[in-house]
């Protein structure tokens, strides 16, 4: 089985393989060795792997990551004694030791720096490889799912349905309606149903950033125009791409998870390869 990157939940460890006259060496950046697919990986904390952007161009581009200077081969590469040394860059799944680790990226050493950064003992490696999947990521992170489908479409599968209501009063950004009916497809005002969202009225659209269920409060992006007071408007629904929301509007098997999109932080994950 490949790594699942539609699980809710998913620890991902940068690893290297180093190979070089027959022989192989598996590091993984964690605080103990680990065993996957069978293959032991021995832990090296200080691993650190970044990748360069792609500025378009065609010719090879480099990959560099940090190890400490005393591991197999690298050590060796100071003095120049080593033909060719292959590596092979990628993350593994800590929590699933079965699973084979995904390679991402491979070349041979082009470039070392000893005392990278003026760090006693760490070295800085360069690989000569041609461009690939792995582009401006800091690999080895723990993260949450977000879907990376487009609300309402097929691929959602989620019906966005909308409901009229009376505006009580509006404070700031702060719109408190008088009623809202429930939704004949889906039931009740739930939680997630309507954050990012929008209220429309005479055709202005404002977006609805969070919303309460018990006071049936709506808090927008900019305030609503004070004319509104008393008028009816209508509410569409919004999916803010949690799981929780996709609960809410009874679509999770559709829910595509972790891995298709960007997360609302960095690094980038990548979209999983067929």
């Amino acid at each position: 089985m490949p790594i699942d990157y539609s699980k809710p939940q998913i620890t991902l460890l940068p690893f290297l393989i180093v190979s070089w006259d027959n022989q192989v060496r598996r590091y993984v950046r964690a605080d103990s060795a680990l065993t996957i697919n069978g293959d032991l990986f021995a832990a090296v904390p200080e691993l650190a792997i970044n990748a360069i952007t792609t500025d378009g161009g065609i010719e090879p581009q480099p990959h560099v990551f940090v190890v400490p200077s005393s591991l197999d081969p690298f050590t060796r590469l100071i003095y120049g004694v080593m033909p060719k040394v292959t590596v092979s860059i990628g993350e593994l799944d800590a929590d699933e030791p079965s699973t084979p680790p995904r390679i991402m990226a491979q070349g041979d050493v082009s470039k070392t720096i000893t005392n990278f950064q003026g760090r006693p003992g760490l070295m800085q490696v360069s690989l000569a490889t041609a461009k690939d999947r792995l582009q401006e990521a800091g690999l080895g992170i723990k993260c949450s799912a977000e879907c990376g489908n487009i609300f309402g479409t097929l691929p959602c599968r989620a019906t966005v349905a909308s409901v009229t209501a009376t505006v009580e009063t509006i404070n700031n950004t702060t719109l408190v309606l008088v009623s809202l009916p429930a939704d004949t497809n889906k039931g009740a005002w739930l939680e997630g149903r309507y954050t990012r969202g929008y209220v429309l009225r005479g055709g202005l659209r404002i977006m609805i950033r969070k919303h309460s269920v018990g006071t049936r409060t709506l808090i927008t992006a900019k305030p609503a125009p004070v004319e509104w007071v008393g008028q009816v408007v209508t509410v569409f629904e919004g999916c803010d791409k949690s799981q929780a929301a996709c609960t809410a509007h009874g679509a999770t098997a559709s829910w595509m998870g972790l891995g298709v999109n960007m997360p609302p932080y960095n690094p980038l994950l990548e979209q999983p390869q067929q």
